[in-house]
């Protein structure tokens, strides 16, 4: 890009539009009022912590500022940045897909259980249908432990797999972001922020089999169609929905159905809207819904005592496995932990998130480790004092 287009992108930039007081008010709500653009931003980016919320207020952020630049210099080139974009996410998800084979072959456990990873500052989790792999290539830019980027992780995948994934998902973010310079209409551009940015935190969050995985199948109809995208990615809806009928049954068909739902609606409020005023109605839609549903938050969740807040009513007995060496008896208020020659076994009062207090009790004694709960059994009778 030669200095005159740099010029002209840059006086677009600063040129006032219904799409930037758009995104200046989303980005304003997810950094000043993010807790309550939680339940919004959770409809397509679920998750426990904050982040997806600065992260979707960044994203709509780097669209808007970027895509002069962008359009500027794809304007004399036939590169065809929307296929682009669709392989990159594809070969990003299956790179985390293959992150968590990574993991389990290296234990030699089940491909398909769900594990837990624990160190002195946090546990996370991963299992085939909801894959952390990926968020790895966080760790160097996470100081907080309040946020999970799988740092437990680390340890057990080769010293390359963070830094090479951080390049592929960074080179489609600047894919997807180019993409979204081709696009004209109100409706186009909300549907695509929603879903693309859904689809990069899929990709490093959940994984292809994940639910959520959806966005992937909508996304590639939505850039691949040549016109009516919104019409079109009602294919991906389609096949997503079939691919997560056949993953998780019944029960979680509706939970797949909610981001289809969510952004037609949307679009379809802006069709309807004049489209010199979509500005305003789109921060009285996002307002609405943040009023409707606000959630408590308890990010906090391995910092705090792990004994507070357990069922004093209930008790449970869990058993599992641990793929790492550990050692451990530990008496906690809660319960007591015993852990040798590759098992473990929790009895106590039933805590709201059990493999966190286990994990908290194994990092006491074994500083870090690798294992999977197998069974639990639950009575409504109190443990005797």
């Amino acid at each position: 890009m030669d200095w005159r287009a740099f010029s002209a992108a840059k006086k677009d930039l600063f040129r006032i539009d219904s799409e930037k007081l758009l995104a200046a008010a989303v980005i304003l709500a997810c950094f000043v009022f993010p807790v309550y653009m939680k339940p919004i931003v959770d409809v397509f980016a679920e998750g426990t912590s904050l982040s997806r919320v600065y992260g979707f207020g960044a994203f709509v952020g780097a669209l808007v500022a970027l895509r002069p630049f962008f359009a500027q210099a794809l304007k004399k080139t036939k590169i065809g940045v929307g296929k682009l974009a669709i392989a990159a996410l594809v070969l990003v998800f299956l790179y985390g897909l293959a992150g968590h084979l990574l993991l389990v072959g290296f234990f030699g456990a089940d491909r398909l259980g769900a594990y837990y990873s624990f160190d002195s500052r946090g546990v996370t989790s991963t299992q085939l249908h909801h894959n952390h792999a990926l968020k790895t290539i966080f760790c160097p830019f996470v100081p907080s432990d309040d946020i999970d980027c799988a740092r437990p992780l680390l340890p057990y995948l080769p010293w390359f797999y963070a830094p090479v994934g951080a390049v592929l998902w960074l080179a489609a973010v600047a894919l997807c972001i180019a993409y979204y310079c081709k696009l004209d209409g109100a409706q186009d551009k909300v549907a695509y922020a929603i879903m693309s940015f859904s689809a990069l935190r899929t990709s490093i969050d959940g994984g292809i089999a994940y639910t959520d995985s959806i966005c992937l199948f909508m996304l590639a109809f939505f850039v691949l169609a040549n016109r009516e995208k919104l019409k079109n990615s009602l294919c991906g809806v389609a096949i997503g929905g079939a691919f997560n009928l056949y993953a998780y049954g019944l029960s979680n068909l509706a939970m797949t159905m909610t981001l289809p739902i969510v952004f037609f609606v949307y679009a379809a409020s802006l069709f309807f809207a004049d489209p010199k005023k979509y500005f305003l109605i789109a921060p009285a839609i996002l307002i609405m819904l943040a009023l409707i549903s606000p959630i408590p938050l308890n990010l906090d969740r391995w910092q705090a005592d792990p004994c507070v807040g357990v069922n004093v009513t209930a008790n449970e007995t869990v058993f599992g496995s641990i793929y790492t060496p550990c050692t451990a008896n530990e008496s906690l208020w809660c319960g007591n932990l015993v852990a040798e020659k590759g098992a473990f076994s929790y009895s106590g009062y039933k805590a709201k998130k059990t493999e966190v207090l286990i994990a908290r009790g194994l990092a006491g004694e074994c500083g870090s480790g690798f294992f999977q709960i197998t069974s639990r059994n639950q009575n409504l009778d109190a443990p005797n004092d």
